[in-house]
Parts: C-alpha cells; structure tokens; sequence
C-alpha cells in the first residue's frame, strides 16, 4: 500500500514523495529524527508519524516544513500542477 507524502514549505514550495508502506515511513521517519529527539513508535498512526517530522525536510528545500498524506490522485494532480516529483509516478506536467 503505496503511502503519498505532500510536504509543503513556508515558501509555498510543494514536494511529493510516496513510500512503500507504513513500515517504510517509519524506518524513514526515525533516521531523520534520531538527532532531534524525537521517537517514533510503531503504535502511531501515519497522521502522528508525519506530525512528528514537522519542520525537518523529505526533499531538500528551505524554510520550515509540513506534510500531510494524500491520495494518489491527488499526488498526480500536485505534480501536475508543479510539485517537485519524489516518487515513482510517471507524471508529465501539464502544459499551460
């Protein structure tokens, strides 16, 4: 089960990255926040999970930083529109 990342900036920059399942994001999730204090339990659900990584960057931007998960059709949609793609998903962007 396919897990779709947005994660937006406070520039109003947009990034999408998927992860494999669960699992996968919390193995991602605690490399990233093992120098901040921050633990991540396998009891959380992926809304806490993602919570927990506010303000520390999946793909590399600048300013502080929030993720919320979304459909793929939505991912899809985001890319189009301009998201930075970090996924598998072989979206072209649409021509305006």
């Amino acid at each position: 089960m396919t897990i779709y990342v947005q994660s937006v900036t406070s520039n109003r920059d947009y990034a999408i990255v998927d992860f494999y399942d669960k699992n996968d994001l919390i193995n991602y999730a605690r490399e990233r926040t093992s120098r901040h204090d921050i633990w991540i339990k396998n009891s959380m659900n992926i809304d806490d999970i993602l919570n927990e990584l506010y303000d520390i960057h999946i793909v590399t931007g600048f300013g502080s930083v929030t993720h919320s998960r979304i459909t793929r059709k939505d991912a899809i949609q985001s890319i189009r529109d301009g998201a930075k793609n970090e996924t598998f998903l072989d979206v072209k962007r649409r021509d305006i």
